[in-house]
C-alpha cells in the first residue's frame, strides 16, 4: 500500500530513533559478552561510588529505587490503562500495557540469555536476585517515563502539561538509574542497557500508534484582527 510523504515523514520520525537506540543495543550488549572494555569502566565506577557513599545518600535512593520496581510500574501503568479506557483512548490504553509488559518480557529473556553477573554481594546495600543485564528497575522506570510523556503529548495540548509531565518522568528515570548502581546491584551498562531497551520498544509503539491513529488536525488559528488605520485627518 503506498503511503503519503506525510505517513511517510511520520514513520521516519517514529522508528528513526528507535533503531538508532536498537543498534547502540545491539553494540553494548556485544561488548558486554565478549568482556569489552566496558568491564574496566563499570569496575572503575562501582569502586568510586562504593567509596563515596553517606548514609542520607543511602536512605533517600533506597526509597527511590522502589520507584522502578514491578509493583510500582506495573501499578501506575494499570491505572492509567484504566482511566483511558474509561474516556474511551482504546489505542493509548492498549499502548500503555504494552510498554510496560513488552519492556518486562525482553528484560527478562535478557537476563536469562546473558547471564551476566551482579557486582560483587559484599558491596551491596539491598537485595537483588537475577541477571545484571539488563536493569529491569531502569528499563521500567524510562518505559512508564516515555509511554506517560507521549499519552500527555496525544492528549493535552497545553505545552506546560506536557512538558512537565516529560521532564518529570526523565528526572525519576535517572534517578532510579542511579539509585542501581549506588545501591550496589548493578554495573552502570546493566542500567544503559534498560534504558536502550525501553525506548527501542516504546518508540517502536509510538511508531505503530501515530500511524494506526493518526492525531487529529489541529483547530485553525484565529487571524490577528488587523489593527486600525489612524485618521490622519485632512491636511490643510
Amino acid at each position: 500500500m503506498n503511503r503519503s510523504p506525510l505517513e511517510g515523514r511520520m514513520l521516519l520520525r517514529a522508528i528513526g530513533p528507535a533503531i538508532v537506540a536498537g543498534v547502540i543495543l545491539t553494540l553494548l550488549t556485544l561488548d558486554i559478552v565478549l568482556g569489552g572494555p566496558l568491564h574496566s569502566w563499570d569496575s572503575s565506577i562501582h569502586t568510586w561510588v562504593a567509596g563515596n557513599r553517606s548514609s542520607g545518600l543511602t536512605d533517600f535512593f533506597r526509597n527511590v529505587t522502589v520507584l522502578g520496581g514491578g509493583k510500582v510500574a506495573f501499578g501506575l501503568v494499570g491505572a492509567t490503562a484504566l482511566a483511558l479506557a474509561f474516556r474511551r483512548s482504546w489505542a493509548l490504553a492498549g499502548f500503555a500495557l504494552a510498554a510496560s509488559a513488552g519492556t518486562a518480557i525482553v528484560v527478562a529473556i535478557s537476563k536469562d540469555v546473558i547471564g551476566r553477573a551482579r557486582p560483587p554481594l559484599s558491596g551491596r546495600l539491598v537485595d537483588a536476585g537475577g541477571g545484571a543485564f539488563p536493569s529491569g528497575h531502569a528499563a521500567q522506570s524510562l518505559a512508564l517515563s516515555l509511554a506517560l510523556g507521549f499519552i500527555a503529548c496525544r492528549l493535552w495540548p497545553n505545552t506546560r502539561v506536557r512538558l512537565t509531565t516529560i521532564a518529570g518522568g526523565l528526572a525519576v528515570t535517572l534517578l532510579v538509574g542511579m539509585s542501581r548502581v549506588y545501591l550496589g546491584v548493578h554495573w552502570a551498562s546493566d542500567v544503559l542497557g534498560g534504558w536502550l531497551i525501553a525506548a527501542t520498544w516504546v518508540l517502536l509503539l509510538v511508531g505503530a500508534v501515530n500511524l494506526s491513529t493518526p492525531r487529529p488536525p489541529r483547530p485553525p488559528e484565529v487571524d490577528a484582527l488587523p489593527q486600525p488605520i489612524p485618521n490622519k485627518g485632512v491636511q490643510p
